[in-house]
């Protein structure tokens, strides 16, 4: 394997770190604060996280850890869905 090539494991690792950070702007403008506040916990949570990397945590860890902070910490205001698509994804 070359050095630029990344395990399934690492690959694994860096779907959740975007899964984590990936805040949707809100709906509306009375949960700015909400969404912001939201975005800014998770940043703190996967630094955190990441940076037991030397010390406790396996990729997979760090992985099953990031994916619990996004299950035990989900977005509770209104997302902003942008123009020309619909709830879930479809466009």
């Amino acid at each position: 394997m070359s050095a630029r090539q990344l395990t399934p494991e690492v690959r694994e690792l860096l779907a959740a770190v975007c899964e984590a950070l990936d805040v949707p702007r809100a709906a509306h403008h009375s949960d700015d604060r909400e969404a912001h506040d939201a975005a800014r916990a998770r940043a703190i949570y996967v630094r955190n996280i990441l940076g037991l990397a030397e010390d406790l945590l396996t990729v997979e860890g760090m992985t099953s850890a990031l994916r619990t902070l996004v299950a035990d910490h989900p977005i509770t205001y209104t997302p902003d869905q942008p123009e020309g698509s619909t709830p879930g994804g479809a466009s």
